[in-house]
């Protein structure tokens, strides 16, 4: 396994770099416009894959939960 070695940085390249670092307003909103309920029974978030085997070997489709509208 590589050894992997980690830096400080200074201000200067800190306030020139954290851009290029850190998540953008623009990445939020494409996180936050994933983000949208599903409810249907069998549906997945596009998100998240669907599980192989749901619990206790449940079927995909099966009524974890029941929601009341």
């Amino acid at each position: 396994m590589p050894r992997r070695t980690a830096w400080l940085i200074d201000d200067a390249t800190w306030t020139r770099r954290k851009d290029d670092w850190l998540p953008s307003t623009a990445d939020g909103d494409f996180i936050a416009s994933l983000m949208t309920p599903v409810t249907e029974i069998g549906s997945f978030a596009p998100w998240i894959a669907p599980p192989k085997v749901g619990i206790d070997n449940k079927p995909g489709d099966f009524e974890y939960v029941k929601i009341e509208t």
